[in-house]
C-alpha cells in the first residue's frame, strides 16, 4: 500500500491518510528520495510540530535512505540563524519545526525557490494561522518546481475541515485507507485494549469537590432560567455547553427588552465559566497538578495583559478558586503527582523484567 500510495503521489500536491503505525514517514521518505534523484539540485523540507518529531524522521532517514549523512540535518530554534544560513547551503533535506522555517523565510535568512518538495506532518494542523499555511503559501509563490505532500492519521471529523486543509496546503489528489482496505488489512495486528483505573489522592479530590460545587451552583441557575435540562454535573458534557453558547448567542440578537438581554448575558457569562471550569475538573482528573496550574497561570497572565473578557476576570476573583490555586500551589510543593505516573513505572517495570526485549510505546 506504501509503493501505491507513493506512485498516485508523484507529480502532484497530495495529502495522505493512513492510520498511525502503517509508516506514513516510509512515504514521504520514497517521494524525497525521488525528487532529489530527478531534479539532483533542488532541496527537501521535512516539517513536523515538535522536536522529537523532527528527530524521528531525521534518524529514519539516516538509517533508511543512501543520502550522504552530512547532506541531512535537524534544524531547530536553538540552532542559531547563522548556522542556520551556514547549514541550509550544504544540505539536501532539512528537518524542522514549522516555527523555525517560518521565521526563517520572513527573515529572508535563506531562499526556498530551490526546494522540490515539502512535507508536511500532521498536516491536519493547516489550518487557522497555523505556520503550515503560511509556509505552503509562499512556498507555492517562490518555488521553481514546488510539490507538496501532507501526512496525517487524523484529517478531520468534517468535511469543511478537510477541505480547510486542502485549500491551505493546496492539495489536489487525496488517498485514504483504513485498518479494512484490502491492500492495508494483511499489516493490521490485532490490538488487546485493558483499562486500568487508578484512584486519584485526596489533594485531587479535595480540589475536584471546590470545581463540582460551582458548577453544581451554575447549573442550578442554568436550569433555572429554562437553558439546561439537568443541574447534574455527571450528564451535563463540555459539548452540551458549547451548543448552549451558541443558542444564547442566537437570544441575544433577537432580544427586544433591557431585562432579558441582561439574564442572557448573564448566562453566556455562567456558561463560559462553567466551559472553563469543566476543563479544569479534566485536567486534575486526567493529567494533574502541573497541567492544571500552566492553565491557570495562563488566564492568570491573561488579567495582567488586560486581555481578559469579564467572565473569566469574575472566575478568578471568586474566593474558591483562589483557594485551588492555593491548593495547587501547597500540592506541588509537597511533589503529589498524577497515580497514573506511578502506576505506568509499575507496569513498564515489570514487562521489561518479564522480557527484557520488549519494545514499548508510551
Amino acid at each position: 500500500y506504501q509503493e501505491s500510495i507513493f506512485i498516485n503521489c508523484l507529480n502532484t500536491n497530495c495529502l495522505v491518510v493512513i492510520p498511525t503505525g502503517l509508516g506514513k514517514t516510509i512515504i514521504g521518505l520514497m517521494l524525497a528520495v525521488q525528487r532529489l534523484t530527478e531534479k539532483p539540485n533542488s532541496k527537501v523540507i521535512f516539517l513536523a510540530p515538535t522536536k522529537p518529531l523532527v528527530n524521528q524522521h531525521y534518524k529514519s532517514f539516516l538509517g533508511l535512505t543512501v543520502i550522504p549523512s552530512q547532506s541531512l540535518k535537524a534544524i531547530t530554534g536553538t540552532t542559531s540563524p547563522e548556522k542556520r544560513k551556514e547549514l541550509w547551503d550544504g544540505l539536501k533535506v532539512a528537518f524542522m519545526t514549522p516555527q523555525v522555517l517560518q521565521n526563517d523565510i520572513i527573515s529572508n535568512l535563506y531562499s526556498i525557490n530551490s526546494v522540490s518538495l515539502i512535507i508536511f506532518d500532521e498536516c491536519h494542523r493547516a489550518v487557522g494561522d497555523y505556520a503550515y499555511c503560511f509556509i505552503a503559501k509562499k512556498y507555492m509563490e517562490s518555488s521553481k518546481n514546488p510539490q507538496i505532500l501532507g501526512l496525517t492519521a487524523s484529517p478531520g471529523s468534517t468535511e469543511l475541515k478537510i477541505n480547510e486543509i486542502k485549500k491551505n496546503l493546496f492539495i489536489d489528489h487525496l488517498e485514504i485507507r483504513t485498518d479494512f482496505d484490502s491492500d492495508v488489512k494483511p499489516y493490521i495486528h490485532k490490538v488487546d485494549n485493558e483499562w486500568i483505573k487508578v484512584k486519584l489522592p485526596s489533594e485531587f479530590l479535595d480540589i475536584k469537590k471546590i470545581i463540582s460545587e460551582k458548577l453544581r451552583t451554575i447549573y442550578k441557575w442554568l436550569k433555572q432560567k429554562e437553558l439546561l435540562n439537568t443541574s447534574d454535573i455527571s450528564k451535563v458534557t463540555r459539548k452540551n455547553l458549547l451548543a448552549l453558547d451558541k443558542v444564547i448567542n442566537g437570544r441575544i440578537s433577537t432580544s427586544r427588552t433591557d431585562d432579558e438581554k441582561f439574564q442572557l448575558f448573564t448566562a453566556k457569562k455562567y456558561t463560559a465559566n462553567a466551559i472553563r471550569l469543566s476543563h479544569m475538573d479534566e485536567l486534575i482528573e486526567t493529567q494533574g497538578l502541573s497541567a492544571l496550574d500552566d492553565y491557570m497561570k495562563k488566564n492568570i497572565e491573561k488579567i495582567k495583559q488586560n486581555t481578559a473578557n469579564k467572565s473569566l476576570k469574575e472566575l478568578l476573583r471568586d474566593p474558591d478558586i483562589k483557594s485551588v490555586i492555593e491548593l495547587i500551589e501547597a500540592n506541588k510543593i509537597k511533589g503529589v503527582v498524577h497515580p497514573k505516573l506511578e502506576k505506568l513505572a509499575e507496569i513498564l517495570h515489570n514487562q521489561i523484567i518479564g522480557d527484557q526485549n520488549s519494545r514499548i510505546l508510551v
